[in-house]
């Protein structure tokens, strides 16, 4: 991937969200180059299908917090 340009639609295929949400995804699975922790037990599947549901890290925040998510 070094010195690869990547488009929306390979974004898309290979993590399975909007080019716009990839740093939410990095944030909920962690990044080890950022030394970015991520949350416990949510993988890249998980993230993604999170963020297909609510857009957002601040939305699935909102939605934890009110007792939506029961992961």
């Amino acid at each position: 991937m070094k010195g690869r340009m990547l488009g929306a639609e390979e974004v898309a295929e290979k993590w399975g969200v909007r080019p716009v949400q990839l740093g939410d995804l990095l944030a909920l699975t962690g990044d080890s180059a950022d030394n970015v922790p991520g949350v416990p037990g949510i993988g890249p599947k998980t993230a993604a299908e999170l963020l297909i549901a609510y857009s957002n890290l601040e939305a699935i925040l909102a939605a934890a917090a009110a007792g939506e998510i029961k992961q």
